[in-house]
């Protein structure tokens, strides 16, 4: 297979993009998955290439669940995703499930996490979304018809 010279620059400017990623300090790889796989999620690593991953799924009643990490290492986090996707049921079912997932998302161990402030401001803010910052990590809620989904990262 022959590389051009657009191949070469965008793998390197996603290779800077990435590198300019900050860790989300005292995060492992392991914390997440290993925490998803006792609650039932099934997980699937990613760990060649420059962009390591570790996607968790779980269906609940009316919701699919999603956990990811991605790094560029194998032994830090740069971000995690939490989703949960309303699939159909009871609406009061489908948003208490997602208020677990995500306020249980939200108590991942990261230097200086201060679990319960994260998870009152998750039950705070799940159904009109927002951000907000907890010892340099970022928590955002994002908000649609179908779906919640809780991010955490560092700023750059």
């Amino acid at each position: 297979m022959k590389t051009t010279r657009a191949t070469v620059l965008l793998l390197m400017l996603m290779s800077l993009a990435h590198a300019r990623a900050k860790d989300i300090p005292g995060l492992m790889p392991v914390d997440v998955y290993l925490s998803c796989e006792k609650a039932g999620f099934e997980t699937m690593k990613s760990l060649g290439g420059a962009t390591k991953s570790w996607d968790c799924t779980r269906a609940g009643i009316g919701v699919i669940q999603t956990v990811s990490a991605r790094s560029g290492s194998s032994l830090s986090v740069t971000t995690v995703e939490a989703t949960a996707i309303f699939v159909g049921g009871i609406p009061s079912v489908m948003a208490q499930e997602a208020t677990e997932l995500l306020s249980w998302v939200s108590t991942l161990p990261y230097t200086d996490a201060r679990p319960e402030k994260a998870r009152q401001w998750v039950q705070d803010n799940i159904a009109k979304g927002g951000q907000i910052s907890i010892n340099g990590v970022i928590f955002k809620i994002e908000v649609t018809p179908k779906s919640r989904t809780l991010r955490l990262f560092v700023n750059d």
